[in-house]
């Protein structure tokens, strides 16, 4: 299958979980509100389980790298031009919108939950997919949803530093699951190590083992 084949089945799978995310948003923002009422069709309960559409992004993310570049570890530059790739893609719109939202932050920042305290430590955490906290103790982006970027962009480095190595792929699983082990073992308190830690990595390694079954 070429690099541009689309997999309907994916495709669906991304929409579905897609959709569970912009409810589950929707209904908070609602329920959040001054004078806001559950959204109808999903009790809370069942509403805020739409938080696991997540889920399945990561696992598709972890599967399409793999499924797409399985063939390429060790091969000259491929890990260069596989991180150029994901850079183009994700990089220019998220800093375009980023930088609107800071704007807006600091012209109102009551506006945002996450932006009252705008410091550069924080901002620069923005750009540069490093979840760092601010003084009142918050690493949240200025743009909420972003934090998943923190956890590509971390999976799309460790995927480019694989590709370096032709037994790539064993070098990357081993170090999500030791890193996923260390941070069930020590519960990091500094967002970024927890990043690092995350036993969500694990998704993406379970999209990689299914590439690899495929």
């Amino acid at each position: 299958m070429s690099t541009g084949t689309q997999i309907r089945a994916i495709q669906a799978l991304r929409a579905i979980a897609a959709c569970a995310v912009v409810y589950v948003h929707a209904h908070n923002r609602v329920v959040t509100s001054p004078d806001g009422r559950a959204l109808p069709i999903l009790s809370d309960h069942q509403a805020y389980t739409g938080q696991a559409g997540v889920d399945p992004f990561f696992v598709i993310s972890g599967f399409l790298m793999a499924f797409l570049h399985l063939d390429q570890f060790g091969v000259h530059r491929a890990s260069g031009r596989f991180l150029v790739r994901r850079l183009v893609r994700v990089v220019p719109l998220y800093w375009l919108l980023t930088a609107v939202a800071l704007a807006i932050a600091a012209v109102a920042p009551s506006i945002f939950h996450a932006s009252r305290t705008l410091e550069l430590p924080w901002i620069l955490g923005n750009f540069a997919f490093v979840p760092w906290p601010n003084s009142a103790g918050s690493a949240n982006r200025v743009i909420t949803v972003a934090w998943t970027l923190d956890f590509e962009m971390y999976f799309y480095a460790l995927f480019a530093l694989a590709l370096f190595m032709r037994h790539g792929l064993i070098v990357l699983s081993l170090l999500m699951l030791f890193s996923a082990a260390a941070g069930v073992m020590f519960a990091p308190s500094h967002p970024w190590l927890q990043l690092l830690t995350s036993p969500m990595l694990l998704e993406f390694l379970a999209g990689v083992g299914v590439a690899c079954l495929v």
